[in-house]
């Protein structure tokens, strides 16, 4: 089927409804109609179920010149509850140009020149050959990194602790103004199977992607969720917006430093250095496929409505001489 890259994509949540749309692969459950959304949205006023308690820590990360994000991450954030809004610590983001200015950017942390042949293969906008990492892709990186630091360093009652990692400009699905995040995560953590490493909340997956059996969704026969999530492993793919990730995953990754390149595209570069990785997606939702069926909606979206751009010039898209000028401070 002929690809179609994201920016051209349009979100189309709820067309699942319509009866002549078949419903992706291995999906047992349609959709709720959009009329019934408002209904079905998560019920704030109750306890967060006890799926969250597996999660040790939580971290939003935010540049200290842009308080506005944080505010406006806050106010989604108790849109999906206040007990939710309560447990995710901002975490001070690494200023790339900082950095960059001040010459601390370690090779033992970060390399700045990468090969983006194997990214192009993925994306038409990247373009092949040698790189240098803008400013934004490396203060990126190097939060990202501070934030596994400090999951490898938490001493907690789990063989395993898990952080959740979120950037401010993570919006989390709702339906009809309601946050339904709680549920869909709740159904994601019930649904990946347990030797997972890093679960991607919100994902653009490439290439083939190799779905959960059926046999692994413990609950689908208890009608316990209102949705239905989906698990795959993706053979490729981009953002770090939002992600799960354990101790033991954080290790890994901090063993195979440096990064080198935008830290997803390193991470997918590299298999994900044989980490288990999976993506959630709600079934019957997102993307229309020309098959009819559907690519799935991420658990958590970025923000990008009015006309809003992310923060990280991508070096895969820009020229080398564009970059040297951009990462100066």
């Amino acid at each position: 089927m002929a690809y179609v890259p994201p920016h051209k994509r349009r979100s189309k949540e709820g067309e699942g409804c319509n009866e002549s749309n078949k419903p992706p692969l291995n999906s047992n459950k349609r959709t709720p109609c959009k009329e019934n959304y408002g209904s079905l949205a998560y019920n704030r006023t109750t306890q967060l179920p006890p799926d969250f308690g597996q999660i040790t820590l939580y971290y939003c990360i935010n540049l200290s010149e842009r308080p506005d994000k944080w505010r406006a991450f806050q106010n989604r954030a108790l849109n999906v509850h206040s007990e939710f809004a309560g447990l995710v610590k901002r975490f001070d983001a690494v200023n790339g140009k900082h950095v960059l200015r001040e010459g601390r950017c370690s090779d033992d942390c970060i390399k700045l020149v990468w090969d983006a042949s194997i990214n192009a293969k993925y994306s038409s906008r990247a373009r092949p050959g040698t790189k240098t990492m803008t400013a934004g892709e490396v203060g990126c990186a190097l939060s990202h990194v501070e934030l596994w630091k400090i999951l490898t360093s938490t001493e907690s009652s789990s063989e395993n602790p898990v952080m959740m990692v979120l950037e401010d400009d993570a919006v989390f699905s709702s339906v009809a103004g309601r946050s339904r995040f709680v549920d869909v995560l709740a159904q994601a953590l019930d649904n990946v199977p347990s030797d997972w490493g890093i679960l991607y909340l919100g994902f653009s997956g490439r290439g083939e992607r190799h779905y959960v059996e059926a046999m692994h969704n413990k609950n689908r026969h208890k009608s316990k969720y209102l949705y239905t999530v989906e698990i795959y492993q993706p053979e490729y793919g981009y953002h770090t917006h939002a992600y799960l990730i354990t101790q033991q995953a954080a290790l890994i990754l901090l063993n195979k430093l440096p990064v080198q390149g935008p830290i997803d595209v390193w991470l997918a570069d590299n298999n994900w250095f044989d980490i288990p990785v999976y993506s959630a997606v709600i079934a019957n939702e997102g993307w229309k496929r020309e098959d009819g069926t559907f690519e799935g909606a991420v658990l958590v979206s970025q923000e990008r409505g009015h006309g809003l751009k992310s923060d990280v010039q991508q070096s895969s898209r820009v020229r080398a001489g564009n970059i040297a000028k951009q990462n100066k401070f």
